[in-house]
């Protein structure tokens, strides 16, 4: 009985295998990976004109249940990450689900434990927290929402920062449009609305408030 429940779970494994490889163009080799790439997906590429020099740029559309996005530079549509995939590099539009969110660009909804991004347009979501380098829209965490260089929209969460810390704990300067930002510390820089037990606001004549802080 043991022997013959090996034998099923090992056929699964290999049937589970062969649907997540790839073949190869004009081969008969084929390439495969772990977490496996499956889902429903169509292939298409972009053109991109900077500095007057052109350029593709290749693209999945559809729902992605799992895998790195191999060969791919950007997905549009649901994408699926709780195998830890690996998405630095790449560039999301649409819903992105997992456990630890890691595309260089997110436009969109991104729901994880974990969010950590460069550029977000769009919400995030997390049990743990949120960490960009430029937001624009809704950042809302169970813990931490930071933002090192620029920020405009809402941050809900126990802690929320706009901008980075230096070693002598001065609030470096950010670029930050109108934001708002609801928890018990929030540290923010320039125009700001904030509800908190402690304010913080370099920019204002009282730098340290509690409660609420509206500053223009």
């Amino acid at each position: 009985m043991y022997c013959e429940k090996c034998l099923v779970y090992g056929l699964l494994i290999l049937a589970f295998a062969v649907i997540a490889g790839e073949k190869k163009n004009n081969s008969t080799a084929w390439e495969f990976y772990f977490p496996p790439q499956l889902g429903c997906t169509f292939e298409f590429e972009k053109n991109i004109q900077q500095d007057g020099v052109s350029s593709s740029e290749k693209g999945r559309l559809g729902l992605i249940l799992s895998g790195s996005p191999v060969h791919y530079e950007f997905s549009l549509g649901w994408v699926n990450a709780f195998l830890l995939e690996d998405y630095r590099n790449h560039s999301v539009t649409g819903l992105f689900c997992g456990i630890y969110g890691n595309p260089d660009s997110m436009t969109g909804l991104q729901v994880s434990a974990a969010n950590q991004v460069r550029q977000l347009d769009g919400v995030q979501i997390s049990l743990i927290g949120n960490l960009n380098q430029y937001s624009r829209g809704i950042q809302i965490s169970g813990l931490l929402n930071s933002s090192a260089q620029e920020f405009s929209g809402l941050q809900i969460g126990m802690v929320n920062q706009i901008g980075n810390l230096s070693e002598k704990s001065e609030i470096k300067t950010a670029e930050t449009g109108l934001h708002a930002q609801i928890g018990i510390v929030n540290q923010a820089k320039g125009n700001a609305i904030q509800f908190g037990l402690l304010n913080i606001n370099p920019d204002s004549p009282i730098p340290y408030f509690p409660f609420v802080r509206i500053w223009f």
